[in-house]
């Protein structure tokens, strides 16, 4: 492990090292000086050289010359800190260290974390790239760093400073006491292994390299930790050498609260009297608008601040083109919930701490409307940001293992809408797609780069997936639905669930084993015109709610085509079950209950043979009206037809209360957008919802769920909810057509 600039050396000895391979995998080996009085162990890439772990180092060096590369790295990775809670079991650390040497094993970093009892320092990790303390070290590296000069950082952590500076073309090193700590920086965040060395600073012996060169040594949040700090300083300097920098972040303060959090924190004077004459003071909190791009620097420190920085040396030049600080954001994917009392979206915090870190963070801009930005790739705005929290692209990596998704059925809705939804959605990740047409299969790996099967049973089988969703002509779902419960994946279901009792009894017995895998693809639940809706209509905003009227419509004839490789199976009643009832009803039924929060009593069911030659061919409606009554007493009318022309008004939903109406324009169907029209008391005001692709219902399903599943939250809608919606659908189709209308020949 040497480079032009940096060379490890003996910790006690302080000659250079020199490296002897060990067993076939590379990677794997131990380093010593020339008289070799003590060997350190190379483990996955990573040197050993903590010069208070002896015994340790031999020991492993011992099993990795036995050919014991498990045993090795396990006993590494039980290694920990001063600081730790909590040791894990050694048995534990070897089944992990298993699954790091096996070249497909898909480990995620929260699954790593776990299994090492991080406990709330994994929270930390996952959420590091949004931290506020994260940013005031990014101010500090755009104050202190340099391109074209190396840094090592001293307790990098996962390294999340590593990596950033790796992608922006800065030489970079770090150290850290804790083995574990840097495989997560190399396996989730890349950072080469060979820039990696654990080792301990701040106590006797020196950290074990030298550096040709001026240097830059930058320690961040973790000065603090040490409790001989003028030793680190010291080495810190002949590190960096005489025209070097030392920059030194995230002190913590005694004068602060700092809660259960470890360390030696010290008054403002004495980090005064550690630091060299002339050195640079910041204030830390007001670093975090440096780094995040999104205010001026002020250096007086309050006597109120929790933490400091200081830098040694001199300042980097302003306006350097290879420093970019707040690009590539992408919002956290992290529970959102509306809190109408305070006007603002409140996040789910994974601990109170994490909550009293963020409150005072002014990167973190509030919006009016809580539907307007979404988690999203790409580059947004950083004035824009949502409420929530903003974390570099790479970074997502560390914080979860996407939910794997494979689609069934790769039908218009599917390709068009779905599948589109997971460039929105980093918590979820679209891996295959089951379909029987070779056109569509191959459209869908060239633009998304998936695995293609013909068959859903090859797929289930081949494919490495935690849930379907399946989009399949409506007579296919239950036998799909089986499938994928007894491979234990979850599922989203596209609606109706089925078209008859036995059918449903099926997917209602799967269920039962595990109900909150399942649930059904009502994307209009997630539309933020009707979350607003729902939100308002809970507060009162019109009284007593007392009728709802919908229609919802499309002109879908004989002939139609989405596209040329798509089928109109949809008026195929062996296929779909019927025609325009059973493709548009589900979802207003769903919607009419959500909005309300009410159950339905009472249904009535008619169905329109009017337009469309298959109308009367096949006998399949192209229009119905059905008409509920709640539980509340509340009454709805439901008009769905095939036969209303596109140019025409076709989507429209109006509730009506003792206060007022609130009406809603183009909100239903697949594409974002629309408004509401509140007719109030208090005068008529117009509600618009933003129309870009990551604002639309699929996008939000997709996000909500996929999240729901990766937490193991409670679903909002239970599945036997939507199975007894399913029900009803039925129960009132039967009714239908024992009571026909006549059909009536189009003109």
């Amino acid at each position: 492990m040497s480079t032009p600039w940096f060379h490890l050396l003996d910790p006690f000895s302080r000659k250079p090292l020199h490296f002897t391979p060990l067993g076939d995998t590379p990677g794997f080996g131990s380093w010593a000086d020339e008289e070799a009085t003590h060997r350190w162990p190379m483990a996955l890439g990573i040197s050993f050289l903590r010069a208070d772990r002896v015994a340790l180092a031999e020991a492993v060096v011992e099993l990795l010359r036995a050919d014991k590369p498990v045993e090795a790295v396990g006993r590494l990775l039980q290694d920990t800190d001063d600081f730790a809670p909590r040791i894990p079991e050694l048995g534990a650390c070897e089944d992990l260290a298993a699954r790091l040497l096996a070249p497909d094993d898909e480990l995620s970093a929260r699954e790593m974390m776990e299994a090492l009892q991080f406990g709330p320092v994994a929270d930390y990790f996952a959420l590091r790239g949004s931290a506020p303390t994260f940013f005031s070290g990014l101010g500090l590296l755009k104050l202190g760093a340099w391109a074209d000069r190396p840094l090592v950082e001293v307790g990098c952590g996962a390294g999340h400073f590593l990596h950033w500076l790796q992608t922006r073309g800065v030489e970079a090193v770090g150290t850290d006491s804790v083995f574990s700590k840097l495989c997560l920086a190399h396996r989730f965040l890349q950072v080469p292994a060979d820039h990696l060395l654990c080792a301990v600073a701040g106590k006797e012996a020196p950290l074990p390299l030298v550096c040709a060169g001026p240097v830059s040594i930058f320690c961040h949040d973790a000065f603090y930790f040490f409790e001989d700090k003028s030793r680190c300083l010291e080495d810190f300097r002949r590190l960096a050498g005489a025209k070097g920098s030392i920059l030194v972040g995230h002190a913590h303060l005694a004068t602060a609260d700092h809660g259960k959090v470890s360390g030696f924190p010290l008054p403002r004077e004495e980090y005064a009297q550690l630091a060299a004459a002339g050195a640079h003071w910041f204030d830390d909190a007001a670093l975090v608008a440096v780094g995040a791009g999104t205010g001026p620097l002020d250096r007086e420190i309050p006597p109120s601040a929790e933490a400091l920085s200081f830098l040694e040396g001199t300042l980097a030049e302003d306006g350097t083109d290879w420093w970019s600080g707040a690009d590539q954001l992408l919002h956290a994917p992290m529970g959102l919930t509306w809190s109408p009392a305070e006007g603002r979206t409140q996040m789910d915090w994974p601990s109170e701490g994490f909550a009293r870190e963020y409150r005072s963070a002014d990167y973190l801009v509030s919006a009016s409307n809580p539907f307007e930005h979404l988690p999203a790739r790409g580059n947004p705005d950083p004035a824009m940001l949502h409420p929530g929290l903003a974390i570099p692209t790479r970074f997502q990596a560390l914080g979860i293992q996407p939910l794997r998704w494979g689609i069934i059925g790769g039908g218009w809705i599917a390709t068009d809408y779905f599948a589109p939804a997971f460039a929105y959605t980093p918590q979820a990740k679209l891996v295959g797609l089951a379909d029987l047409h070779p056109e569509r299969r191959e459209a869908q790996a060239a633009v998304h780069g998936l695995r293609t099967f013909a068959d859903w049973r090859e797929m289930l089988a081949a494919c490495p997936l935690d849930a379907v969703y399946i989009a399949t002509p409506n007579d296919a779902h239950a036998e799909i639905f089986e499938g994928a419960a007894a491979a234990g994946l979850q599922v989203l279901c596209e609606k109706p669930l089925a078209t008859n009792q036995p059918d449903l009894e099926r997917m209602r017995h799967c269920s039962r084993q595990a109900p909150d895998f399942f649930q059904t693809a009502y994307d209009q639940r997630y539309h933020p015109a009707h979350l607003q809706l729902a939100r308002r209509i809970a507060e009162g905003a019109l009284g007593t709610v007392t009728q709802i009227r919908v229609h919802y419509a499309c002109w879908v004839d004989g002939d139609w085509r989405k596209a040329e490789a798509t089928e109109n199976w949809r008026i195929d009643r062996l296929r779909a079950g019927g025609g325009a009832g059973f493709d548009l009803l589900p979802h207003c039924l769903d919607l009419v209950s959500v909005l309300v929060a009410d159950s339905i009593v009472e249904a009535h069911l008619s169905y329109q043979s009017k337009v469309h030659d298959y109308a009367v061919t096949q006998t399949i409606d192209d229009g119905a009206l059905l008409t509920l009554k709640t539980r509340s007493s509340i009454l709805a009318s439901i008009h769905v037809g095939y036969h209303c022309p596109e140019d025409q008004p076709r989507r429209r939903l109006e509730i009506m209360g003792t206060r007022g109406r609130v009406e809603a324009l183009d909100t239903m169907g697949q594409d974002p957008g629309g408004e509401l029209v509140w007719q109030l008391p208090t005068g008529i005001t117009r509600e618009k919802f933003p129309p870009g692709a990551e604002a639309g219902p699929f996008v939000r399903q997709l996000d909500a769920v996929s999240r729901m599943w990766l937490r193991g939250d409670e679903p909002p809608f239970s599945f036997e909810r939507d199975l007894a919606l399913a029900e009803l659908l039925i129960r009132c189709d039967a009714q239908a057509r024992a009571n026909p209308v006549p059909t009536h020949q189009p003109a």
